[in-house]
């Protein structure tokens, strides 16, 4: 309700001014009608009060009485959302002896700060690397190495996010606190996120952390093209060396195996990285260990990074490999020539060409039998047997279930090369589906799916059937970029054993599309589908990836059929999934006894780290007797070593060794950025801070947050069309009365 006490004036004129132009114009209006007065007295009086209540009108509205109107929005507390920079280039110690990232928090972030801002504002705080993700107070109290994530900064996606996940509310003025030292992985441009917060009324306070000068530093990553040689025979390995402040420089490499040592100059010329394969060869089979390590430079921040070491296994037999096509398509024939193309493979490929007529083909293996193996005996003189489609028209039922003995009592190992190896819909072949069901890693149902891109899992990343090493880019950008999977049977669910290496399609609805299972004492792999023989005939743009599919094939099939044999006289067989790992990746550890093991077997596995730290990791025992795994995911860097105590089927413990390396850029490339965290705030109307700043935080953005606030305009109170209304019909009545009465 508006008071006379709310009521404020703004005259359009001096007050006197108007005051002399009133009393003129009732002058004028009362000699008009005195004129009139001894003719029509009443009718006189009565108009000329008519003008003079119209002209103290005029004259009270020239006045400008006026009122402030209240608000409709009701008054909200603001929003401040915080969001730290917790990626590994934050863990540089370049802030008076600090972390950037310590300093943040204890210097903006303690807890009577976030209790003071909390007074004024609605917190809400959040991480962000690789990620966005909303975090409490008390975890920022966790020290520096649990809190850093992430091996990338995304700053334009992370405030982008944080802003879209903010409601909108009338009256908002919410703000932004970013800590960080502006390093983005990818140097996206913020521009989309300023418009952003531009359009939402929302500043953005930076605060940037840490120094921009780029301390000199060299990294190391070494990995071998093939993790299994045959002895004698040529392999290499790819050394790639990053570096930061040294452009028109060099690097000195040494390569030591035993007692050779050698020595390697690498030259970057301008280049952020170099790289230098350099060839390898055993004449004995065993596991050799590659140290290799670059010598440090003056001023470099880290040596930690400068060494590598790589583990190759040599072993005295090539692969035996049987391939069984009942439906000759373009898959196996495209999957036959990859593994023809393999030295260390001995290829034996039997194709049902028509019925009752065999076609079969032989690689490198003069005293391999061309006959269809239908004993358990015969099957084992393979180390993996491949399964195209239509074994019902090759193999019986009885002889099908031998080839489940091969795999589970024989360690032998199956491919499913092209899903379902059979014809459900026919008597034959659900025969066959009754025999080979449990050696399938999934059930199945009705339907198909078509062209579904295809990614890698986690388990899949780290996996040695896509160690794509001497081709250009991470295993899932090349699986990525690849053709999608032409034609899938859709699965119902995968069973317990079955490891997921690949998925079809995206979200929620992805598929399972390559899978790896274990059966007994051997191993199941399956492609669940078909069209992967494209990755064969690849467009010009795609060209740096030329020789994957050959590579996948040979890894899958060396994979199956290496490191993991029993030697002479051994009762128990420990194998790793990976010789070289990334940092946080997972390797798997299998171990398998040769023949089912006495009830008092508990078997013991003990990592050792780098450091020397030795911790037991359980083993789980699925249902097949005398298999056990475990999985692990190192972080440290360095050698790592595993040892089996076996007793009482081994008198000595089993140790293999596995490198695992880091190639963190975050940790490379450090210096910080603060000409794009000052734009940053410029362009959005916020403030921007060194972390050594000593700022009243909540002060500094309530008296930001009240110079910003436009007070409401007062409002004429004849601003309203009623009242101007009113005014015109009364004049008109007054002129009306003139009129009629014969005085215009």
């Amino acid at each position: 309700m508006m008071l006379a006490a709310d009521i404020v004036y703004q005259p359009v004129l001096s007050p006197l001014h108007i005051l002399a132009v009133a009393l003129g114009l009732g002058a004028l209006a009362i000699a008009a009608y005195l004129r009139h007065a001894r003719t029509r007295p009443v009718r006189s009086a009565l108009l000329c009060l008519m003008r003079l209540a119209a002209i103290v009108t005029l004259a009270a509205l020239l006045t400008g009485p006026s009122y402030t109107p209240q608000s409709s929005v009701a008054p909200v507390r603001p929003r401040l959302n915080i969001l730290l920079d917790v990626s590994g280039s934050m863990l540089t110690a370049d802030v008076d002896d600090s972390t950037r990232l310590q300093a943040a928090i204890d210097r903006w972030l303690a807890p009577d700060q976030l209790d003071t801002l909390s007074q004024t504002f609605d917190i809400r705080l959040n991480t962000f690397a690789d990620d966005t993700q909303t975090t409490t107070a008390a975890a920022l109290s966790a020290s520096d190495a649990d809190l850093s994530r992430g091996r990338a900064t995304h700053y334009a996606q992370s405030i982008t996010d944080v802003l879209l996940t903010t409601t909108r509310r009338p009256g908002d003025d919410n703000a932004l606190l970013l800590l960080g030292d502006g390093h983005d992985s990818d140097n996206r441009p913020l521009a989309p996120a300023i418009m952003l917060a531009k359009s939402r009324n929302t500043a953005v306070h930076t605060v940037v952390a840490g120094s921009d000068t780029q301390p000199r530093d060299l990294a190391l990553i070494a990995l071998p093209t093939q993790e299994y040689l045959l002895a004698d025979e040529p392999g290499s390995i790819i050394a790639r060396i990053y570096q930061v402040g040294l452009d028109d420089g060099s690097a000195t490499l040494h390569i030591r195996q035993g007692d050779d040592d050698q020595t390697r100059s690498i030259r970057f010329e301008g280049r952020q990285s170099a790289s230098v394969e350099l060839p390898v060869r055993q004449s004995e089979p065993g596991v050799y260990e590659y140290q290799l390590a670059v010598e440090p430079v003056a001023g470099e921040a880290v040596t930690q990074n400068n060494r590598a070491s790589v583990f190759l296994q040599v072993t005295q037999k090539r692969v035996r490999v049987l391939m069984l096509e009942g439906e000759p398509f373009w898959d196996t024939k495209f999957i036959a020539q990859s593994l023809r193309s393999d030295p260390r493979i001995e290829l034996t490929q039997i194709t049902e060409v028509t019925p009752g007529r065999r076609e079969s083909i032989v690689t490198r293996r003069k005293d391999s039998p061309a006959d269809l193996p239908r004993t358990l005996e015969a099957m084992s003189a393979y180390d993996v047997i491949i399964l195209g489609r239509g074994i019902e028209f090759m193999h019986s039922p009885a002889e099908l279930k031998q080839l489940t003995e091969y795999v589970a009592q024989g360690a032998g190992h199956v491919v499913f090369a092209r899903g379902r190896a059979y014809d459900p819909d026919t008597p034959a072949g659900r025969d066959a589906a009754a025999a080979l069901r449990v050696l399938e890693p999934v059930t199945w149902q009705r339907g198909l799916m078509q062209n579904l891109p295809l990614h890698l899992t986690a388990v899949g990343r780290a996996h040695a059937a896509f160690n794509f090493t001497g081709i250009p880019g991470s295993a899932d950008t090349i699986v990525g970029a690849m053709s999608s999977m032409g034609v899938m049977q859709a699965t119902d669910h995968t069973k317990a054993a079955t490891i997921v290496l690949a998925e079809a399609g995206k979200g929620p609805s992805a598929a399972p599309a390559i899978v790896t299972m274990n059966y007994g004492r051997g191993r199941v792999f399956a492609v669940l589908g078909e069209g992967l023989w494209r990755w064969s005939f690849l467009p010009p743009e795609l060209s740096q990836y030329k020789g994957v599919y050959d590579a996948l094939w040979s890894n899958i099939v060396r994979w199956l059929a290496m490191g993991g044999e029993f030697q002479p006289g051994q009762q128990v067989a420990m194998r790793l999934s990976r010789a070289s790992i990334q940092a946080g990746d997972e390797i798997g550890i299998d171990v398998t006894t040769r023949f089912t093991p006495p009830p008092n077997f508990d078997p013991k596995l003990t990592i050792t780290d780098p450091s020397g730290d030795k911790q037991t990791v359980p083993l789980k025992s699925p249902s097949s007797a005398g298999r056990y795994s475990a999985t692990l995911k190192p972080q440290a860097t360095g050698v790592w070593q595993v040892t089996l105590d076996a007793s009482p089927l081994a008198d000595q413990p089993l140790t293999q060794k596995f490198s695992v390396y880091d190639l963190n850029l975050e940790r490379l490339r450090t210096a910080a950025r603060p000409d794009v965290m000052r734009s940053l705030a410029e362009q959005t109307g916020g403030m921007h801070f060194d972390v050594r700043d000593t700022v009243n935080l909540a002060d500094t953005l309530a008296r930001r947050r009240a110079s910003k606030i436009i007070p409401p305009r007062p409002r004429y109170v004849w601003d309203h069309g009623w009242l101007m209304a009113l005014l015109v019909i009364w004049l008109g009545l007054e002129w009306i009365g003139r009129r009629n009465s014969g005085w215009l």
